[in-house]
């Protein structure tokens, strides 16, 4: 492996996936609030496809979500896997520079109640529980991602729920 690959690999691969398990991780917590089992990591390039899902959704046109879900669909998940859900940037986002995976999943969580638990850069959409839902869904696996714009003007977020086929 030549310098070029080692400084590529520890600068973008390792911290794209320790985002992706923090997320993984903060899923299972909340999960786990509500009594159900810990979500799998999907395997194989899921997260490099999440974290290209997710700036795919991040540039998306105003107004349009799940962008990624529409276009790359099954390609999200591990071959032999198929995507159910996908949740993206919470219910309402205040303040997306200072958004955590802990505050996103917090806001999906609070879709069950429809009133924020505690103050941060996101709050619960009151109008839907689709985001909660998903999140305690039975599913095979999950695979997430963010992508921040190097300015840090907008993030995409994205978490993606597959089942065998």
């Amino acid at each position: 492996m030549n310098i070029l690959q080692i400084i590529i690999r520890s600068t973008i691969v390792l911290p794209l996936l320790a985002s992706a398990q923090e997320c993984v991780d903060h899923i299972n917590e909340f999960r786990a609030r509500d009594g159900k089992g810990p979500l799998a990591a999907c395997r194989g390039n899921s997260m490099y496809m999440a974290f290209k899902g997710a700036c795919m959704d991040r540039d998306a046109p105003p107004g349009t979500y799940h962008t990624s879900g529409e276009i790359l669909r099954n390609a999200l998940c591990p071959d032999g896997k198929w995507l159910v859900e996908q949740n993206g940037g919470g219910g309402i986002i205040y303040n997306p520079v200072g958004c955590t995976w802990e505050d996103l999943v917090r806001c999906w969580y609070d879709e069950k109640t429809g009133i924020a638990s505690e103050q941060s850069c996101c709050g619960p959409d009151p109008h839907t529980t689709h985001h909660y839902d998903a999140l305690m869904g039975d599913f095979d696996c999950v695979s997430c991602a963010m992508c921040t714009r190097g300015d840090d003007s907008a993030t995409g977020w994205t978490a993606n729920f597959c089942e065998n086929n």
